[in-house]
């Protein structure tokens, strides 16, 4: 039922030319979402997009829609969906849950990660451009390509996880990571990270290692007098 559901979802957003790509939560297609779908829609897309998601998923009134602000050029939004109908054991949360967001954004460490920020509108917009077709049966995603989602999974954990969440950084992440670096044209890797983080030897280092530790408290430990070393 729920795959079902979501399949129907996807397949209206592909036939109605609605641009987004699903950034993680897409490993287990088309069985079920790895524990959630996180997906972004292009800003310009968005209204669409928000019509055919209320008309095959639902809201819940505990987890509410939010607007974290505006940051450099939209307002940043996040709409969570679930397929509806009974909850199904098998399926991580019971169901499909479709985190939704307008625009892609992490933590600022610039408020001691107590507040959003988006990605650079040009890199945004890359990630869309760029974005590449995967098979899940009798549908097909949009998943980043793999120079975007590695340096995405890179802002994930470094900025959302070791330092909004003050956790370590998932090793199905780490593991995805090492899985793309192998798929990766490394010149075109160096330049997408450049646009997000400094330019520097470092960087690669890190993320060739998959040593995210090290590149958070190396680019981010010092902010704040300290206060955010990990």
């Amino acid at each position: 039922m729920h795959k079902q559901i979501f399949s129907n979802f996807i397949k209206e957003l592909n036939n109605s030319s609605v641009n987004y790509v699903i950034l993680r939560g897409f490993g287990r297609l088309p069985h079920s979402p790895d524990s959630d779908i996180d997906l972004a829609c292009h800003i310009d897309d968005w209204d669409k997009f928000n019509q055919i998601a209320m008309k095959h998923l639902s809201k819940d009134p505990k987890e509410p829609f939010e607007n974290y602000g505006f940051a450099e050029y939209c307002e940043m939004i996040y709409h969570p969906y679930f397929t509806p109908g009974p909850k199904d054991r098998n399926i991580s949360n019971g169901c499909f849950r479709v985190d939704s967001y307008n625009s892609i954004y992490f933590s600022s460490p610039f408020n001691n990660f107590t507040s959003f920020w988006t990605v650079p509108f040009k890199f945004n917009n890359d990630v869309f451009a760029s974005k590449i077709e995967m098979s899940c049966g009798d549908y097909n995603v949009y998943i980043p390509c793999p120079e975007h989602e590695v340096t995405l999974l890179v802002l994930r954990s470094v900025l959302d996880i070791i330092g909004w969440k003050r956790k370590k950084c998932k090793e199905k992440h780490k593991q995805r990571i090492k899985h793309l670096l192998k798929q990766c044209d490394e010149e075109r890797l160096k330049k997408e990270l450049s646009k997000v983080l400094p330019p520097n030897d470092l960087v690669i280092e890190c993320v060739k290692t998959v040593d995210l530790h090290k590149l958070y408290n190396n680019l981010i430990g010092e902010f704040n007098n300290g206060i955010n070393r990990r």
